[in-house]
């Protein structure tokens, strides 16, 4: 099953304002996990049916929920995991 790909208003904000590289970088990921994008090793804990993707060189995340057939971008997050900064944010944002 393909999944549709939404954003959030303040996601797609975020997503707009990223550097065009960084943003090819995201859709490579993306277009890998469109089919099946319930990986357990990228499940967020303590959070319902939320997934990362990380590029972890530039210190980039992305989170998104998987509702009803489609793949929610929640967050686009600049920050390194030291005390959880950029899910913090995410939980935040959704």
């Amino acid at each position: 099953m393909t999944f549709r790909l939404l954003f959030k208003e303040e996601a797609k904000k975020e997503w707009d304002h990223l550097d065009a590289s960084v943003r090819n970088l995201f859709v490579k990921k993306l277009t890998k996990y469109i089919e099946q994008p319930c990986i357990e090793s990228m499940r967020l804990n303590g959070m319902k049916a939320c997934y990362k993707i990380k590029l972890r060189r530039i210190g980039y995340r992305l989170v998104y929920q998987v509702r009803d057939g489609a793949l929610v971008i929640s967050s686009v997050v600049i920050g390194k995991r030291e005390r959880n900064h950029a899910y913090k944010a995410a939980i935040r944002k959704i």
